[in-house]
C-alpha cells in the first residue's frame, strides 16, 4: 500500500494530515473492490474541495450510497473541534484513525444523529455488513441516501 497511518508525520499541517489519511482511506476501499466516488487524488484538488459535506460516497446497491466524512486526530477532540470540525458534516458514517480521541459526549452527539463512528480498518467490515443485510433491516443499520 502506498499510504499508511505509521507513514503520519505529526509535524505535518492539519489539512496534509488530512489530505494522507483520506487517501489511505480511498486505497483501503479500492484495495477492497469497493465501488466508491471520492475527493481527487491530486493535493492541490483536493484542498479545493474539502470543507464540502463529505470526503467519499460508497455504493451500497443500485441505489443506495453512504457518505462518509474522514477524519484523522493524533490528539483528543476538544468538544469546541468537534462542533466545528466534526459535527457539522452530513454524513452516514465518520471514519476516524482513532476513536479514543473523540470524548463520550461527542459519540453520544454522532450516535443521537444516526451517523456511524468508526475506526480505519471497521470501515469496510461495516460496509459488508451494510451490504449484506436484509432490505427491512437497512433503516435499522442506518440511513443510507440515493445520489446520481
Amino acid at each position: 500500500m502506498k499510504y499508511s497511518l505509521s507513514y503520519v508525520n505529526p509535524g505535518w499541517d492539519r489539512y496534509y494530515k488530512g489530505y494522507y489519511y483520506e487517501m489511505l482511506v480511498q486505497e483501503i476501499l479500492t484495495s477492497y473492490n469497493i465501488e466508491f466516488k471520492g475527493n481527487s487524488t491530486n493535493l492541490k484538488e483536493w484542498n479545493q474541495s474539502t470543507n464540502t459535506n463529505y470526503d467519499i460516497v460508497v455504493k451500497v446497491d443500485d441505489s443506495t450510497w453512504l457518505r462518509v466524512e474522514c477524519k484523522f486526530s493524533l490528539k483528543f477532540v476538544y468538544n469546541s473541534w468537534f462542533y466545528r470540525d466534526w459535527n457539522q458534516r452530513d454524513c452516514d458514517i465518520i471514519v476516524t484513525n482513532n476513536k479514543k480521541c473523540i470524548s463520550n459526549y461527542a459519540r453520544n452527539v454522532l450516535h443521537s444523529k444516526g451517523v456511524a463512528l468508526l475506526d480505519t480498518y471497521s470501515l469496510v467490515p461495516y460496509i459488508n455488513q451494510y451490504k449484506n443485510a436484509n432490505k427491512n433491516d437497512l433503516l435499522i443499520l442506518h440511513k443510507g441516501i440515493s445520489v446520481k
